[in-house]
């Protein structure tokens, strides 16, 4: 019995401290109504009605396989293919969970700002092979195509790749390292090629600020939901006009 009641205090301070905590930022958010970020914005899959509120200051969605869907209560969103998260676990792709989110958001009442090309983490040009034979599974979908963009890849071969498939995100993934040297370049490439250039995993206030000065033109995160101070921070980084700092690259 008194396992059980222990549980139980526990499980009710949880549900407590996550309801105070969407209360707080209800407030926070009220401060920003009627203002949008600097840079179009997406948060992995926030539960629904964090989703609601971040929808009211136009912040949208990164929906994974792994995450609940409420594509309606979004803003907007995108879909991401999952496999960082396979990565990072040691393990393979899996393409039919990926698979079965497609589906679900085409019978959505909004629909996906784009999707991302399942790829290979840091794996350069045997990435780009593996994302070239996923466009013929994909090209009937109706969805705009993004091409995560990995360790070891060129701009001649990213250029032919675009061109070839139709892509119309530059999704800079990749290593943490690799990723932020070489932003600002795939911002160049995106803009000269007429499509756009998000930049994936920004994690905190900093890397906002340094993707925004790269010219990103969207990002997202999933590093801040639940971490209040970080997520006021956060916050303040998409809405604030960027500092005057030389040394974020």
């Amino acid at each position: 019995m008194g396992d059980l009641y222990l549980f139980e205090m526990e499980e009710f301070n949880r549900k407590r401290e996550k309801a105070s905590f969407i209360e707080r930022i209800k407030l926070l958010i009220k401060t920003y109504q009627g203002k949008r970020p600097k840079v179009k914005t997406y948060f992995g899959a926030p539960q629904k009605a964090l989703g609601e509120l971040l929808a009211e200051i136009g912040i949208g969605a990164c929906v994974s396989p792994s995450t609940k869907k409420h594509f309606d209560s979004y803003a907007f969103y995108f879909l991401d293919n999952g496999a960082f998260g396979y990565w990072i676990k040691g393990k393979e792709f899996n393409p039919t969970p990926f698979l079965n989110l497609v589906e679900k958001s085409l019978r959505a009442n909004k629909k996906a700002d784009f999707l991302v090309l399942p790829d290979l983490i840091g794996r350069g040009k045997e990435s780009l092979e593996f994302s070239s034979k996923w466009t013929e599974e994909l090209k009937g979908v109706g969805i705009p195509f993004a091409l995560a963009l990995q360790d070891g890849m060129e701009e001649v071969e990213v250029e032919e790749f675009v061109i070839a498939y139709g892509v119309r995100v530059l999704f800079v993934g990749g290593t943490t390292p690799w990723k932020w040297r070489t932003a600002p370049r795939w911002v160049k490439l995106a803009e000269r090629l007429g499509i756009e250039c998000h930049i994936g995993r920004v994690p905190s206030a900093k890397r906002v600020y340094q993707a925004r000065m790269a010219g990103a033109h969207s990002i997202d995160t999933t590093a801040v939901l639940w971490e209040e101070s970080k997520f006021r921070n956060y916050i303040r980084a998409l809405f604030k006009e960027l500092p005057v700092q030389e040394s974020l690259f």
